[in-house]
């Protein structure tokens, strides 16, 4: 989960970075509003709540922050709920308008598609110069009024959340909503940015982040060395991303994967293109020649994704067709990266094999 938190963060601060905070903000709010609401009708159903007054609604959003990595020590008051975070912010670290988007755009919506006259505030969060938020807290109350004082009636620390809820179940609740956001900023970017500008802006954005975050990858698994290195790091993303299927070598240096089920098969296509790149950074992270390419994809209209990973072949099997495979790996590099187009990509292919 953590690594689709991240992925969400770079998203966001690829964004701003081209467009600006306000843009960003302006992009992602209808997209975070629409989710909220629906959130809150879902969040209903599993809880089996067919009136939600303060007690209900805190236990709600209880589990959602809990799933989302927050320590919090929830209280209810007779005229409000109070969320005290019993540790730092899970998004200490995330770009501003993270939190903006999440607690001031999508928090209010929840509370009032359950109670118009409900509000919910941040008490001095960080980007209004408070401590980051991991002294403060948050507060839920009637419209006009200010934090809850009255007397207590309810406190739910995060223990037993998780006692009440298991572990599988705040996971997957867990991977859905990063995932979800993921493909909601997604969407925001393309409304800023337009198709053309993801490539040029947010590709290279998620490819320096893959970069960065695989030597995260590597301290977190037992990988071997060699090209299993980045097959090993490719796979791990794909399982938590909740991707099915398994890798098959098809050669050498070569592995292809079917994916049947994907969580983003939902997304807009240039998600892929987002993810390819992302994936792209983690592979030369440990192979400077290695690339993942995907020949079909789900977000295209494909009935699956096939997508292939490449590697510097190892030595001593390199044998007179290793110059081709490197300028294959090269080539292919070069799309990952938007510096080819498709149609560029295959015809310099054929020039290449029709060579050897």
């Amino acid at each position: 989960m953590e690594l689709l938190k991240q992925f969400w963060f770079a998203q966001v601060q690829a964004l701003v970075d081209a467009t600006g905070s306000k843009a960003t903000i302006e992009a992602m709010t209808p997209y975070f509003k629409n989710s909220a609401l629906a959130g809150t009708m879902v969040s209903k159903e599993l809880l089996g709540l067919d009136l939600v007054g303060l007690p209900e609604l805190a236990e709600m959003w209880g589990l959602q922050n809990t799933c989302l990595g927050w320590d919090h020590i929830i209280t209810v008051h007779k005229d409000g709920i109070s969320f005290n975070h019993a540790s730092p912010c899970s998004f200490l670290k995330a770009p501003m308008e993270v939190c903006v988007i999440f607690c001031e755009v999508a928090g209010r919506t929840s509370c009032e598609s359950l109670h118009p006259e409900w509000a919910f505030d941040l008490m001095v969060p960080g980007y209004d110069g408070g401590p980051n938020c991991k002294g403060g807290h948050g507060f839920l109350h009637m419209k006009g009024t200010g934090p809850p004082e009255g007397q207590e009636i309810l406190c739910i620390p995060r223990h037993d959340i998780e006692e009440r809820y298991p572990l599988a179940l705040r996971q997957s609740l867990g991977t859905q909503y990063y995932g979800e956001f993921i493909v909601l900023t997604a969407n925001a970017a393309l409304d800023a940015l337009g198709e053309k500008a993801i490539s040029g802006v947010m590709c290279p954005a998620m490819y320096w982040h893959g970069r960065a975050i695989a030597g995260t990858i590597l301290t977190k698994e037992d990988l071997d060395d060699g090209e299993s290195l980045v097959l090993g790091a490719v796979d791990l993303v794909n399982k938590t991303l909740k991707q099915s299927g398994q890798f098959q070598r098809t050669s050498d240096s070569v592995w292809k994967k079917e994916i049947k089920e994907c969580p983003f098969s939902h997304a807009p296509k240039e998600f892929c293109e987002m993810y390819q790149s992302y994936l792209n950074g983690i592979c030369t992270a440990f192979d400077k020649n290695a690339s993942f390419y995907y020949s079909k994809r789900m977000t295209s209209g494909a009935a699956s994704c096939l997508g292939e990973l490449t590697t510097s072949p190892q030595e001593g099997q390199r044998g007179q067709r290793g110059t081709y495979d490197d300028h294959l790996v090269q080539l292919k590099l070069r799309l990952a990266k938007g510096e080819i187009s498709e149609d560029e990509y295959f015809r310099l292919k054929k020039l290449i094999l029709e060579d050897r």
